[in-house]
């Protein structure tokens, strides 16, 4: 009997360490907002850079026209490095109005866009690319404002951003899909490392 009562005081003794451990990883994981996915987004969009910023978030524009805003821009400067927040593979590598550039993550079976770049670096169709690794230079191609980076999370295989007809949305909030990514991930300290920079080539 005595051994029978040292063994549930044990165990019960176990369950109260453990619990405020569980407790405190699912706290954790609750207390992600939209403001650390910006931040994570910034950090690796422009490798660190802070003077990095968000312009318009997803949806940002209801307000002040009639179109729909599918995606979250971003601005930091005409020329800068833009970078890969996925791995993927390259479905369209610029080179149209927008200079549409294009990464297809098959894991999720998400498709990551990015518009209005000044040209896409050294990157093709079919090319596998890795977070952090530069993709293409900001700047305004297609844009009626001012110079930043469109980034939009598209279902399945895309090869162009979506078209939204008047007060419809044809993407869902990406903030999910970007919280899985960024965060949970074993890697995600490695995100945002620094790839070698390849010899740079311009599609115009």
């Amino acid at each position: 009997m005595n051994k029978l009562l040292i063994r549930i005081c044990s165990l019960a003794l176990a369950v109260l360490l453990v619990l405020p451990l569980v407790s405190s990883v699912m706290v954790g994981a609750q207390d992600i907002t939209k403001q650390d996915i910006q931040e994570k987004m910034l950090e690796i969009l422009y490798n660190n850079d802070e003077a990095g910023f968000v312009s318009c978030d997803f949806d940002g524009y209801v307000e002040l026209r009639p179109k729909r805003h599918e995606g979250i821009d971003f601005a930091i400067g005409q020329g800068h490095d833009v970078c890969a927040l996925i791995d993927g593979v390259v479905t369209n590598a610029g080179g149209d109005s927008l200079n549409t550039i294009a990464i297809y993550d098959e894991e999720n079976d998400k498709t990551v866009i990015y518009l209005h770049t000044s040209s896409s670096v050294n990157i093709e169709v079919g090319d596998t690319v890795k977070v952090g690794q530069v993709i293409a230079l900001e700047g305004s191609k297609g844009a009626k404002g001012a110079v930043h980076t469109h980034v939009e999370v598209r279902d399945g295989k895309q090869t162009k951003a979506s078209y939204s007809s008047d007060y419809v949305l044809d993407n869902e909030n990406p903030y999910e899909y970007w919280e899985k990514v960024l965060f949970e991930k074993k890697n995600e300290t490695k995100a945002h490392a620094r790839l070698p920079i390849p010899a740079r080539k311009t599609n115009k």
